[in-house]
Parts: C-alpha cells; sequence; structure tokens
C-alpha cells in the first residue's frame, strides 16, 4: 500500500512538472480592410505536394485572427501552423481575386511590413501582430487562379 502511494506521488509530481523554457505567445493579425483576407504561409523548401504549406488563416473584414502559442527559446513557430524551420514566405490573399506575396527576401531588403507578416511585429515580451491595411489591398495584384 506504501508502495502505491509513493508510486502515485511520484506520478503526481513528475506530471505537474513544466519546462521552465516554455512560454505563451500571443500572434494577432488584424485585417483593416474591407475585404475578406486569407493569408497563407509557405516553406519553400518543403513545397513539393503542398507539404510545405501551412493551415489558410482566414479573416473577415475589419476583423482579427488571435492564436496563442507555447514555445520554448528555441522554437520558431509564430502565426502559421508549420513548426521546426517556420515559414520563410507569405501569401495575403484578397477575395481570391488579389494577393499580396511577401518572402525572407523581402526581409533581407529591409522590408518591415514582409518581416511583421513573417513573424509578427513585436509589441511586447508575449505579445506580436502585424495589421493588414488598404495600402496593402492597393499593392496587391490581380492573381485570378493563381492565388495560392
Amino acid at each position: 500500500m506504501r508502495g502505491k502511494i509513493m508510486s502515485m506521488m511520484l506520478i503526481l509530481i513528475l506530471l505537474g512538472c513544466v519546462d521552465s523554457k516554455s512560454h505563451k505567445v500571443y500572434y494577432s493579425i488584424f485585417n483593416e480592410t474591407d475585404k475578406t483576407v486569407t493569408v497563407v504561409g509557405y516553406n519553400s523548401k518543403w513545397n513539393s505536394e503542398k507539404k510545405g504549406m501551412a493551415d489558410p488563416i482566414y479573416i473577415a473584414s475589419h476583423s482579427h485572427y488571435k492564436i496563442v502559442r507555447i514555445i520554448s527559446d528555441d522554437d520558431h513557430q509564430n502565426f502559421y501552423s508549420l513548426r521546426n524551420g517556420g515559414v520563410d514566405s507569405v501569401r495575403v490573399v484578397f477575395e481570391d481575386q488579389k494577393l499580396l506575396v511577401y518572402t525572407w527576401k523581402d526581409v533581407r531588403d529591409g522590408n518591415a511590413k514582409a518581416l511583421s507578416i513573417i513573424n509578427g511585429q513585436k509589441v511586447d515580451d508575449k505579445h506580436y501582430a502585424h495589421h493588414i491595411t488598404e495600402e496593402d489591398y492597393a499593392q496587391a495584384v490581380d492573381c485570378e487562379e493563381d492565388c495560392y
């Protein structure tokens, strides 16, 4: 009986242990346009058979998307569902008609908007955000059948 109690206590202690390097991070994308937006992250190195495509994020006009990630210090996950390397490019699609593409090349070239949509703009230690604006819509190009 005493052995069972000790075993149960050990199990409870182990279940209660939390990796102290993990923490909650809140990511938000705000759609400030009057268009419905779909945001899709990609990892071009994985992109055979759409394996490098993150789950699409759908955001209604004048609305936002928010997700909480529990990440460790060496985790690169952000808005998108891909882990272990994350995304290197993002497509913002406005009502399946217009397209805006951001890549790591844009980030390296100093495009702050590209960095913001790929990684999120740091608001504070626990919050990252990105804003999709009417200016983004104006810069988007017609995509007809090749939006994704």
